[in-house]
């Protein structure tokens, strides 16, 4: 039975790959986008393709929520059976929905006026769950803008930037909140360099 992964050693980085993404020009773009980050503290980086979730994008009443072209996880390792405070940045690429495919990434919230109106949603956004701090009694909305990944080189992009994010961010390597809005806006600014190399190459 043929292997479903390979693995890969860039710089002293392990990455483990699906077969099917090992000749990515998505991927090879990450590896040489982060090549000049210091990745010492990365056990390894997976890059998987899996099939999960309803038949789109859109919401499924279903299944009580979005599916979403790509999921990964940023986690630092504390196991004793492992060499402890190493991390692994898993990324995954879902290969049920088709492409294009609409990613729901993170903005700034939308706070409640002080005359309990609420402003419009943006053009392109969508609203979600309503919030309240107890302490001050301030609320908000989540708010979400919808980014069309037009393959799955372009999803393999956002997701490892994504996860990477999270690592650079704890290893103190950039500046910022490690919270999961400025990851989804670090990744679409990785992707759009993506894609001028891609429409200008050379």
């Amino acid at each position: 039975m043929a292997r479903k992964s390979i693995t890969q050693d860039l710089r002293g980085t392990k990455w483990k790959v699906h077969q099917d993404l090992a000749d990515s020009p998505g991927l090879r773009f990450a590896q040489e986008y982060f090549s000049g980050y210091g990745c010492s503290q990365v056990e390894w980086v997976t890059v998987k393709v899996g099939a999960w979730g309803g038949p789109g994008t859109i919401y499924d009443e279903e299944l009580g929520g979005w599916t979403s072209p790509v999921g990964g996880r940023c986690h630092q390792l504390r196991s004793t059976h492992t060499r402890g405070g190493l991390y692994r940045l898993n990324c995954r690429v879902n290969s049920r929905l088709g492409w294009p495919a609409n990613k729901r990434t993170r903005v700034s919230p939308l706070y409640r006026n002080e005359d309990g109106s609420w402003p419009d949603v943006p053009e392109g956004h969508e609203s979600g769950a309503w919030l309240i701090d107890p302490k001050t009694g301030q609320e908000w909305k989540r708010l979400y803008r919808l980014l069309s990944l037009r393959d799955h080189d372009e999803a393999l992009v956002w997701i490892i930037a994504h996860e990477a994010f999270h690592y650079f961010r704890r290893s103190r390597q950039i500046d910022g909140k490690n919270v999961e809005i400025e990851a989804d806006r670090y990744a679409e600014g990785v992707l759009r360099a993506f894609q001028v190399l891609e429409e200008y190459p050379g």
